[in-house]
């Protein structure tokens, strides 16, 4: 959120802050300044997205390499399906231990979750997919 408020008091511009504003923008303000400062919150969040799949894919190697199952264009290939599909961080981890072969007891043992979580997130993943079977992807 960013606040474009006639409000210049302290008191506002905290409350907006700790209520979630990224920006407190009091007026009267320049329209150059504010497209700006919004390029640059666009900005930061982009670069904050591919961190974040950067970081979600390295992980996701570490995984398969750890289960002996790793393969460069299978990784990329599995990642991005579980992207297109819109699959969570840990969805996806399971996701790609799952579509491994690995049970439902060794996937919880690596990400040191319950089986009951797995057994969860399995379901889910398999809904996403429209499917019933290993061969997620």
């Amino acid at each position: 959120m960013v606040f474009l408020t006639a409000k210049s008091g302290n008191e506002d511009r905290i409350r907006s802050l700790t209520s979630g504003a990224i920006e407190y923008i009091p007026k009267p303000f320049a329209v150059n300044d504010l497209k700006l400062r919004i390029a640059a919150i666009l900005k930061n969040i982009e670069e904050q997205t591919e961190w974040q799949v950067e970081e979600m894919k390295r992980s996701l190697i570490e995984i398969l390499s750890k289960s002996g199952k790793s393969g460069k264009i299978k990784d990329d290939y599995i990642f991005l399906k579980c992207r297109e599909l819109g699959f969570a961080q840990r969805e996806t981890e399971v996701a790609v231990l799952y579509s491994t072969g690995m049970s439902y007891k060794e996937i919880a043992n690596r990400l040191f979750i319950s089986e009951k979580t797995v057994s969860s997130h399995i379901q889910r993943i398999l809904a996403k997919t429209n499917t019933n079977n290993r061969l997620i992807f």
